[in-house]
């Protein structure tokens, strides 16, 4: 699938919840899925700042697409990493840099977010796109924060 397809996904299944309680709940169950992080990159390196919680990002180029790893102590926060790396996870570089995330808005994820939380959000998104910046600009095979 497209990121587009991706994103209509995922719109539909938050779209299906009724309430943010369940909308919560779907978003929480996604960060319980997401891939364990190796410890080596819950360092400060790799932290994220902007966001309230703790948050680690990194990212190794692999066959020319992005592999991403992510983490944080915050159940909501962790969730919203697994639905961006759904979206942008085994994608090229310029498709990451391209890519317009206008599922958040679509299910109304950015307007239920609290400001803190909406900042962390857009944090996540300018570390994932700043990775992808790095590996065009001929940075390959290098795990970067």
């Amino acid at each position: 699938m497209n990121i587009q397809e991706i994103q209509t996904q995922l719109t539909n299944e938050l779209s299906s919840r009724t309430g943010w309680f369940e909308k919560y709940d779907f978003i929480i169950s996604a960060g319980e899925r997401l891939s364990p992080m190796d410890e080596r990159y819950r360092t400060e390196e790799f932290a994220v700042s902007g966001c309230q919680s703790q948050l680690w990002i990194a990212s190794e180029l692999i066959n020319g697409n992005m592999v991403l790893h992510g983490d944080s102590d915050a159940k909501i926060t962790r969730g919203l990493v697994a639905l961006l790396f759904k979206v942008l996870n085994n994608r090229t570089p310029d498709e990451v840099v391209r890519a317009e995330l206008n599922f958040l808005d679509d299910t109304g994820i950015l307007t239920a977010l609290s400001p803190l939380r909406a900042n962390g959000l857009a944090s996540i998104i300018s570390s994932i796109k700043s990775h992808a910046r790095r590996y065009q600009n001929d940075q390959p095979g290098k795990i970067e924060a």
